[in-house]
């Protein structure tokens, strides 16, 4: 089992709990909330919320092979196809972004700035994000949700290819026909 602690991520036996691998991303990362193993447990796909990033890392050499988000190594373009400035990300503060093929990540965004303190910072959103590194990523879709929340939420694809979300809302905003 990998799990996410304080700066990365560990590998555990799970009947055990004894760690069996630890994978340092940065000295400064806080609130690793997803880690999800592809390439056949080579590349871990890390999503750290305090920062607003999603890493790329290398279980081998133990290095990031890329960084999308605020401040992160590769370009961003919105859905219009604008380029993000380096200070603007496609997502903030966001929950359990997980690769489903194709280049395609699928994120919860809570649009949440951990620096600000405002309890209702607009909507949050499901968002999938194409990131063809390295070249870019780019903005596929986007749902707004009639509500915020700072501290939950998952977007996961159905077997349909239908969306499946969950949240913990901190307002809503009430939408005619949203919740009927």
């Amino acid at each position: 089992i990998y799990t996410p602690n304080t700066y990365g991520f560990a590998k555990v036996f799970p009947d055990t709990d004894v760690i069996t691998g630890e994978y340092v991303l940065s000295s400064t990362d806080e609130d690793l909330n997803h880690v999800q193993l592809i390439d056949e447990d080579r590349t871990a796909i890390v999503s750290d919320r305090s920062s607003s990033m999603i890493y790329a890392y290398d279980t081998v050499t133990k290095t990031n092979l890329w960084t999308c988000g605020l401040m992160g190594t590769i370009p961003m373009y919105d859905l219009d196809g604008s380029l993000l400035s380096d200070n603007d990300s496609l997502f903030l503060g966001q929950h359990n972004a997980e690769y489903f093929g194709l280049n395609e990540y699928y994120i919860f965004d809570n649009n949440y700035d951990i620096n600000s303190v405002s309890q209702d910072q607009g909507r949050s959103r499901l968002v999938i994000v194409d990131i063809n590194y390295p070249h870019n990523a780019t903005l596929l879709w986007e749902y707004d949700l009639p509500g915020f929340t700072s501290v939950y939420g998952e977007n996961d694809r159905l077997p349909s290819s239908n969306m499946l979300s969950v949240w913990w809302p901190s307002t809503l905003n009430k939408v005619s026909g949203a919740y009927d």
